[in-house]
């Protein structure tokens, strides 16, 4: 397959070559053929026209039996949900960067080792070499290569600052793209870089919050996407060439009858016509991308030079400045005889350095090294010496990464910000007509709004009263006298043991929603109802919080004044009652179902005034719900509140439990390629990190949370620290080198 120019009327030429070729061959009387094709770039972009183009010659040359809806503007979603609904077909085809179509098979990702390719001479050779094996790889994953295309050359873009090496980096927010172990494991290896992963349609707000102030992109990407008037200082250093491809199910070209053969025969005819084009017509490569940017304080702009890599014009402090610093910039390009017999050389060293690398599995690296015992000077360089490019100059030669090789060799990892797994906790409150008595009631709503207030606007949480109110105790006086009457033996086997409301007052979600609706609420309920159903109270939450949709833990929190509502047996000419609120000791058992269960459930008990003479029922609650006020306690295991400072000690103790279901769990990033045997931790604190490493004994490190290792846990001091300070700490999670153990 050819390798073609996104951005030149050759490109057009180049895709039809083939593609139109394929789609010929499709016959007029069949049933029309639409494939669906998904991309990130703008209708109007120089690409959405190359698209339409494409569009209206397949169009045109199949008489309208086959055709393309191009989904523009990511509106199929990211790369990676593209690829997801290519595999599940319901997309035919995207175009792709090479971090998208890593996701196909994460071997392509070698093109974009940064500082290995750095010229199209070099780009165009290495290509040759190893297209056979990239369109091998997207072949076993059914995919067929529509055109390679390129991107551009990638600059460094910044805001207020100018990146000459990689210490000016350090405490700077760089972007990188969502899912790109390359530039990642750059940036780690530098140390102290607060890069900031992003979507392409998340960079432009980014940019303008200033969660981004520094970017490699190439030029024109950075105009067509408006991230070029966000930034006043360009370097002209390249540090790679983006590279892509538009691909196509082959399942759906399946489709296409005689595909095969009259495609093939065509696409070589049209290779032999392109390389018998003359020079002249070749395509130019890049040409005018930098020369739009545009310097903004001055009106200076890049100006695009003859080779399309970009210069920088006076205004902008690019690497052509940085004489005055001592840096002195040293071009690749070399004259004569000599440039002409080295060259060969080096795109040859390119070309087999990518190939070791493919066979070794590396798949990210903070530069290039040469191979083959070459005799080059600067054995970092397979473009012939430095240019000021980053990844060359800035000391970072031990940073190949090797994916299944010598775990104890250097290794790149991907950085992730570590995103919390709230607990989810739904208050079961008591409002039985005893908590009337003593102020119990308005001290209670006030120690819950004070407590909520404080807790963390993300923690999910929701409010049940019992008793509804709903049962009529009125009835049950003359059942009691006439048990035998219709409808007596049902009302006495309840006496409003089920008394409760089977969903919440407020729904369960994040306090930044709920915390006004859950203070509504309490306002305007009042205590009601004669019995304390605490069964079917703690039985229905249970219930709830098994069925809510959450993450992390899921608690329920009794708040109770007094001993529950239990079963009445038979006694002196009076028959049995409440059934349904059955005895203390299968509510106990009940909890520990609910603790044990799927999903767990875990059960805080706070027991009010009044409810000293079932202390040690609710104690066995809390220490069967798995939540024991202490971890050695045996007796007094929940919150007993006395009625000297209710208020105060309720919300004491309310605050305690709200900090210890602020919980340290952070999600792992899924995906194929993680390894539960390389994932390691970091705490950082204004960009410096700190190694947190692995600990089964749960003392004071990480571990994962289950089996099925998708979070981890931080424990001891660890944990202690960022529920201190969750906003000065952040826990960053690093896949990719083997996991380090205490």
């Amino acid at each position: 397959m050819l390798a073609c120019r996104f951005m030149n009327r050759s490109f057009v030429a180049c895709a039809f070559v083939p593609l139109v070729a394929v789609f010929a061959a499709r016959s007029a009387s069949a049933d029309p053929v639409k494939l669906k094709v998904g991309t990130a770039a703008a209708p109007d972009s120089p690409w959405g026209q190359v698209f339409k183009t494409w569009k209206k010659a397949v169009e045109t040359k199949t008489n309208t039996a086959v055709s393309f809806d191009f989904y523009f503007n990511s509106t199929q979603g990211t790369e990676a949900t593209m690829v997801d609904k290519i595999k599940a077909g319901q997309l035919d085809g995207g175009a792709f960067t090479s971090t998208g179509l890593s996701k196909f098979d994460k071997r392509l990702l070698v093109m974009q080792l940064p500082g290995v390719i750095r010229s199209w001479a070099t780009l165009d050779a290495v290509r040759t070499v190893m297209e056979p094996d990239f369109t091998k790889y997207l072949a076993e994953k059914k995919l067929t290569v529509a055109s390679w295309g390129d991107i551009g050359p990638a600059h460094f873009l910044s805001k207020g600052f100018t990146v000459k090496g990689p210490d000016d980096l350090k405490g700077k927010n760089p972007w990188v793209y969502s899912g790109d172990p390359v530039l990642s494991s750059v940036y780690t290896k530098i140390g102290g870089v607060n890069a900031f992963p992003a979507e392409l349609m998340s960079v432009l707000p980014s940019i303008d919050t200033g969660k981004i102030n520094c970017l490699s992109v190439p030029a024109l990407a950075a105009e067509m996407l408006q991230w070029n008037s966000k930034f006043d200082h360009g370097v002209d250093a390249v540090n790679g060439i983006a590279v892509g491809a538009i691909v196509l199910s082959t399942d759906a070209l399946d489709k296409l009858p005689r595909r095969r053969q009259v495609g093939g025969a065509r696409q070589r005819q049209g290779d032999e016509q392109l390389e018998r084009r003359p020079q002249a017509e070749a395509p130019q490569r890049g040409r005018g991308g930098l020369g739009s940017l545009q310097e903004a304080h001055g009106g200076d702009h890049l100006r695009a030079d003859r080779h399309g890599q970009g210069e920088v014009a006076p205004g902008v402090q690019g690497s052509d400045r940085l004489a005055q610093g001592g840096h002195v910039r040293r071009r690749a390009r070399r004259q004569g005889g000599q440039h002409r017999q080295g060259q060969r050389g080096r795109l040859m060293r390119a070309a087999r350095f990518l190939r070791v690398a493919l066979a070794g599995g590396f798949v990210a690296s903070a530069v290039a090294c040469s191979a083959g015992g070459d005799k080059n000077d600067n054995p970092t360089s397979l473009d012939g010496g430095t240019d000021g490019s980053l990844f060359l100059d800035g000391g970072l030669g031990d940073g190949i990464a090797a994916e299944g090789g010598n775990d104890d060799a250097a290794c790149a990892s991907v950085k992730y910000d570590g995103k919390k797994i709230p607990a989810s906790l739904l208050i079961v409150l008591d409002r039985s007509a005893s908590m009337d008595k003593d102020g119990k009631w308005t001290g209670a709503v006030s120690a819950l709004k004070t407590a909520l207030a404080a807790a963390d606007d993300d923690l999910p949480v929701g409010i049940l009263y019992y008793p509804e109110g709903k049962f009529d105790t009125s009835k049950s006086v003359g059942c009691i006298l006439t048990p035998t009457a219709p409808g007596c033996a049902a009302l006495l086997k309840d006496s409003g043991c089920t008394d409760i409301k089977k969903t919440p007052y407020v729904d369960i979600g994040p306090l930044k929603t709920t915390r006004a609706l859950i203070s509504s609420s309490m306002d305007a309920t009042k205590p009601t109802g004669d019995n304390t159903p605490t069964r079917w109270a703690l039985k229905n939450g249970w219930s709830i919080m098994q069925t809510t949709s959450a993450k992390g833990d899921r608690f329920v929190l009794l708040v109770t004044d007094g001993e529950p509502t239990t079963y009445s047996p038979a006694f002196g000419g009076l028959p049995e009652m409440s059934v349904e609120c059955s005895d203390q000791a299968t509510m106990e058992k009940e909890t520990t179902g609910a603790f044990t269960g799927t999903p767990v459930v875990k059960t805080f008990v706070i027991g009010a005034p009044g409810s000293e003479k079932a202390a040690t029922f609710l104690s066995h609650l809390a220490i069967n719900g798995g939540t024991r006020r202490t971890a050695t306690c045996t007796t007094d295991c929940h919150y007993q509140i006395g009625s000297g400072s209710f208020s105060a000690d309720l919300a004491k103790a309310l605050g305690e439990i709200t900090g210890k279901i602020a919980t340290c769990i952070f999600e792992v990033p899924t995906g194929t390629d993680v390894d539960p045997a390389k994932v390691n931790v970091v705490l950082e604190t204004a960009g410096v990190g700190a190694d947190v490493l692995r600990d089964e004994s749960h003392a004071d490190g990480w571990d994962y949370t289950d089996g099925t290792k998708s979070k981890i846990e931080l424990y001891g001091p660890k944990c202690d620290a960022l529920k201190a300070d969750p906003g000065k700490l952040l826990v960053k999670i690093l896949l990719g080198c083997k996991t380090k153990v205490k």
